[in-house]
């Protein structure tokens, strides 16, 4: 045997056995999708054949995988045509996809397909592509990957989009070999201080998988990307990507963004530990990353945002010890650290945070007493402290606190009584004290004056007054879930 040329409907790959054919002079698999295994002896075999045109199964899989990772990175899932694509039909059935006889991908024409975001270096891996019509999607752009100008285009088509080309050499001599080829005159991708962290973030949060990303990594003001805000400088301020399908680590170039004042990323799958270089954000005033999986301790650093008015760090997994530096945020209003893992003491430095009205610390793991100096939190409105293992007596300072409405303390290991300076809290709406079994006494019947809304004292050893007065006054507190009552 000299010659195999088979039908064109023939699939497959061609099997070791065929070496045996040692005379073979002639092999004619184009216009078929037999392709040849990558193998040694193999592809040995057939470079001593004087008359073969047979396609490397591996040049195949790398064509095949940079379609996929332009799929991927463009939002393929909402083209306005994508058939076939990310599927296991032959590529060249695939919308907009022409391939050789070869099975080699040729052409690539999606133009006006909605695509979003840039080009995967993989693109280098279409090395028979010689058309590319990517015209007409307004949201695709960005710096375009080096890589590309491996490429042998004769065909070039990006009018319509937001690419922009580097001034430098390699692009320049590239594209004057192109003989066909349009695109936006826009100039150089221009350096911005905020560029790389913003794209940082995009790279390591899975950005191509976020359910918004208009605009991100196109060449357009950053004001116009999706969840950015930026002052009349052009310098980003605010980034605000609730309940986006953020999936990986808080990248440590966050920490560039040096006017930054908002940064909101809750609710999403963020993992790893918060950077320690958040510290750097000095305007930053709202830090919100409630609702997703951080692990790790909270960084001392975040001691240095001076300027932070709400942190709110709970619904995550954060362990170790609540920093002491957190007592230098002069200006917060806002601490949640609730539903984490924490544990050790509460620093006392909290109680250096005049202006907080909200703290959040319960469903961690926080032991020891509580400490006097909340007494000092003058602004305070609600204090929750609720399921920890907080030991020992209420100190006398919380009864400072004019203007609290909520104080929960339920599920700890709190022992003593309720003093009669409880009245004292004249605006509190609810006292809840629930399950710390082994507080004991009566509650004071001067709590009559005040306006209370919610009173949980179930599962203490604390007793209900039982005169008449105290009755009718719990008859109107809506909420109740009450002890055993005093004994006569």
């Amino acid at each position: 045997l000299t010659h195999i040329i088979p039908l064109n409907r023939t699939t497959g790959l061609i099997r070791g056995s065929l070496t045996d054919l040692r005379n073979l002079e002639q092999l004619l698999l184009h216009g078929t999708r037999v392709c040849a295994p990558n193998y040694d002896q193999l592809q040995s075999w057939l470079r001593g054949i004087s008359n073969s045109r047979v396609t490397n199964c591996l040049d195949l899989w790398y064509e095949q995988t940079a379609l996929e990772h332009i799929y991927t990175n463009t939002g393929g899932r909402d083209w306005t045509q994508n058939e076939g694509w990310s599927s296991s039909q032959n590529v060249g059935t695939w919308y907009g996809v022409t391939t050789n006889e070869d099975g080699r991908v040729t052409h690539l024409k999606l133009a006006e397909n909605n695509l979003q975001g840039r080009l995967p270096d993989y693109i280098q891996f279409l090395n028979t592509l010689t058309h590319l019509d990517l015209s007409g999607n307004n949201y695709l752009g960005g710096p375009l990957p080096t890589e590309i100008t491996q490429l042998e285009l004769d065909t070039l088509l990006l009018a319509g989009t937001q690419y922009c080309f580097s001034n430098d050499d390699q692009f320049q001599v590239w594209l004057n070999t192109i003989t066909n080829k349009s695109f936006n005159t826009c100039g150089v991708f221009d350096p911005h201080p905020d560029i790389e962290a913003l794209i940082a973030l995009y790279n390591a949060t899975n950005g191509p998988e976020w359910y918004e990303r208009g605009n991100w990594l196109v060449h357009a003001p950053l004001e116009t990307w999706y969840g950015v805000t930026t002052d009349a400088d052009g310098r980003v301020t605010g980034i605000d990507l609730f309940a986006n399908n953020l999936k990986g680590e808080i990248p440590s170039k966050i920490g560039e963004l040096s006017k930054l004042k908002g940064l909101r990323l809750e609710s999403n799958n963020l993992e790893g530990g918060i950077p320690p270089e958040i510290g750097r954000l000095r305007n930053l005033e709202q830090l919100v990353l409630v609702n997703n999986d951080l692990t790790g301790s909270i960084p001392s650093e975040i001691g240095q945002l001076e300027n932070l008015v709400s942190l709110r760090l709970n619904d995550n997994a954060l362990t170790g010890n609540i920093t002491s530096g957190i007592g230098s945020l002069s200006n917060l209003t806002f601490l949640g650290l609730n539903e984490n893992r924490l544990d050790g003491a509460i620093p006392g430095e909290i109680g250096q945070l005049t202006k907080l009205t909200l703290l959040f610390l319960s469903e961690n793991r926080l032991t020891g007493t509580i400490p006097s100096e909340l007494g000092q939190l003058s602004s305070l409105t609600l204090l929750d402290l609720s399921t920890n293992r907080l030991s020992g007596v209420l100190p006398d300072a919380l009864w400072r606190l004019g203007k609290l409405e909520r104080l929960k303390i339920a599920l700890n290991r709190l022992t003593g009584t309720i003093p009669s300076d409880i009245v004292r809290l004249s605006n509190l709406e609810e006292f809840d004290i629930r399950w710390n079994m082994d507080m004991t006494g009566s509650l004071p019947r001067e709590m009559i004056n005040l306006n209370l809304t919610h009173l949980l004292t179930r599962e203490t050893s604390v007793c209900i007054p039982t005169d008449d007065e105290f009755q009718t006054w719990l008859q109107g507190i809506s909420l109740k879930e009450l002890s055993s009552p005093c004994s006569d």
